[in-house]
């Protein structure tokens, strides 16, 4: 019966996280958690640490895709279809939130969920943005949200949380995961002055 109650919580804040969204409100920093201190040790270290020396150089040459003329989205929480047609602002859009859903589920060692603030008619019939968001979830009950993440950032996560040394950007182009620290620490919310 408790595991029922639990899954039954797991599933309305999930719910409501997503319903909410991320506002428009900066993250309340609640006191650090000894996962703070953690992070915010390693990521001192990787940023001090030598660049790794054998980089790929990646695929040198390839074709663009055109952006789809519309973009049919389909809310994972009521199942709703809203059709948004091809402007500039969502070209890259489908593709993206393709790519954040795929990448979220890579991210192992932290709580973590997904907003799509705005994509939905039903869910934010009066939204003034379409985002992709993150909601990060800590230990000590705080959570916050980082509006306007990419497959970048999520993917940065899931190396720098797996222990590399290297970010594999697009078309298998690597670079020094330590490049990124500063973006890292706006993902994990982490005080400027730890640099």
């Amino acid at each position: 019966m408790g595991i029922v109650i639990a899954l039954i919580v797991a599933v309305l804040l999930s719910v409501t996280v997503f319903m909410v969204g991320c506002g428009k409100t900066p993250p309340t920093i609640q006191p650090p958690s000894p996962e703070h201190a953690q992070f915010r040790e390693r990521l001192n270290e990787l940023a001090q640490s030598e660049p790794p020396k054998d980089l790929s150089m990646g695929a040198m040459c390839y074709d663009v895709a055109s952006p789809p003329e519309r973009f049919d989205y389909v809310c994972p929480v009521c199942n709703a279809k809203t059709v948004l047609v091809n402007e500039r602002r969502y070209s890259r859009t489908p593709w993206e939130l393709d790519a954040c859903r795929r990448l979220v589920k890579e991210i192992k060692g932290l709580d973590v969920a997904l907003v799509e603030t705005g994509f939905c008619q039903t869910c934010f019939p009066h939204a003034e943005r379409r985002s992709i968001d993150l909601v990060v979830h800590h230990p000590n009950g705080s959570s916050h949200c980082v509006q306007g993440i990419t497959g970048n950032d999520l993917k940065l996560l899931a190396e720098f949380l797996a222990g590399q040394e290297k970010h594999m950007g697009a078309r298998g182009q690597e670079t020094p995961l330590r490049d990124y620290a500063d973006r890292l620490r706006e993902l994990l919310v982490l005080p400027e002055d730890t640099k």
